[in-house]
């Protein structure tokens, strides 16, 4: 894209804003309420910036070691895809204590959601509310999977991260690839034929994603739940989403950056900003996920986001995810008429074929999870999601949860592990 396309691409996109702006009150309401409540949150940031808490520790820990000092065992498993991806999942068998001939419950597949890695299922560092902590101490074996283009699963047996090939993925390759290469390489270490699914966000993205692809896949899954799932996402109220939308910026980042969208590590950086702005940055997140009316989190905990809960991926997913939103529809990626006639036969990409999920998945046990502050997946999409699965899948409606106080929250124990604990001693 040349100097002169750049320009022209950001007029365009510029121009289709501002008319939206002008067109639109509850957008232009919904700007104005989130820059006045980071305006405030700054404001008691530096209000407060004499008094930032010590930096624990842990902060500069790597995961290993901050499970392995929680007391529990810990194995890394390196699984590669069909497309030669090579993926990285965390272990947590149990806790060092516990007695070797103590019986194994079924494995625990657990998957984080966009730009986040699996660090998201013990942000808290604490036994007593992660979640992950939890399963490992009734007796389940703990998978925790890393999804490629993060910051644990970035090798490709014939790529590097400096090739834009390596880039060339979106959640379709998730569901096509990176599930089945998980489930088959968990079940033959495990010796079980079935895992017990738990996915955030776009971690049910792409499992609705293999479901939809291969006819058989859902033999070997026991139970799914889903917190915060998502498949449609054509109605979302998240003010982040639709500026992104309306100003085209990943359409523009792919284009422009070679397809790369990678956030490594960002302790160096990431620690001290989150330490000394915790409200302001916690606003800067709710405004993509959804604003709740007290903070459920710990904000000393924060500066744990820079370590372990950015993980990465690529602009063409970015463009993916704004691509579904402005269709309203659950589909393949659009490369534009021409190349979608060459790779679909068709004009416009092919929606996931779901509507066949009430027969085909009955015989898994559902337990869903949804926010009802939760901006990025409104309720209207959340519904037209649930209608496709089947009619037992039970849903706990939460009423001052946004799209990530499911594992971030201090109070997560009471809204969702105690009913996901629950629901597993059902069915044992």
């Amino acid at each position: 894209m040349g100097l002169a396309e750049q320009l022209q691409f950001f007029l365009g996109s510029f121009a289709q804003f501002v008319l939206y702006w002008s067109m639109n009150q509850e957008y232009r309401t919904d700007v104005l309420i989130s820059t006045y409540k980071f305006s405030e949150a700054l404001f008691q940031d530096f209000a407060n910036i004499l008094n930032i808490p010590d930096k624990p520790e842990q902060y500069g820990w790597p995961i290993d070691q901050q499970i392995i000092e929680k007391g529990y065992m810990y194995e890394q498993h390196k699984i590669t895809t069909e497309d030669g991806f090579i993926l990285t999942a965390f272990r947590i068998p149990g806790r060092f204590i516990e007695k070797q001939n103590k019986k194994k419950k079924q494995p625990v597949y657990m998957q984080h959601g966009l730009i986040d890695d699996a660090g998201t299922w013990f942000f808290n560092n604490n036994v007593n509310i992660d979640l992950s902590f939890q399963l490992a101490d009734l007796g389940y074996d703990v998978w925790l999977t890393n999804s490629r283009g993060t910051v644990y699963s970035n090798q490709h047996r014939k790529f590097t991260t400096s090739d834009s090939n390596f880039w060339e993925f979106t959640l379709h390759e998730m569901g096509q690839y990176d599930v089945p290469a998980n489930l088959n390489y968990i079940m033959e270490k495990t010796g079980f034929d079935q895992v017990i699914y738990i996915g955030h966000s776009q971690g049910t993205t792409q499992w609705f994603i293999a479901n939809s692809l291969y006819w058989d896949i859902h033999k070997h899954f026991k139970v799914f739940i889903g917190v915060a799932p998502v498949m449609f996402i054509g109605e979302t109220k998240s003010v982040a989403a639709k500026t992104l939308d309306l100003l085209k910026i990943p359409d523009f980042l792919y284009e422009f950056l070679d397809h790369v969208l990678y956030l490594p590590n960002l302790s160096g950086l990431g620690q001290p900003l989150l330490r000394t702005f915790p409200r302001s940055s916690w606003m800067m997140v709710q405004s993509i996920v959804g604003y709740d009316d007290k903070y459920h989190i710990d904000l000393a905990t924060l500066p744990m986001m820079a370590i372990n809960d950015v993980g990465g991926t690529s602009t063409k997913n970015m463009l993916h995810w704004i691509q579904m939103l402005r269709s309203k529809r659950f589909c393949q990626f659009d490369y534009g008429k021409n190349e979608n006639m060459k790779k679909y036969g068709e004009p416009t990409p092919p929606n996931y074929d779901v509507y066949n999920f009430k027969e085909d998945l009955k015989d898994i046990k559902m337990l869903l999870f949804y926010g009802q502050r939760d901006t990025l997946l409104d309720l209207e999409d959340y519904e037209k999601l649930k209608n496709v699965l089947p009619d037992h899948a039970k849903t706990i409606y939460i009423e001052d949860y946004n799209h990530v106080d499911y594992m971030w929250a201090e109070d997560s124990n009471e809204f969702v592990n105690k009913h996901i604990v629950e629901f597993l001693k059902s069915i044992e």
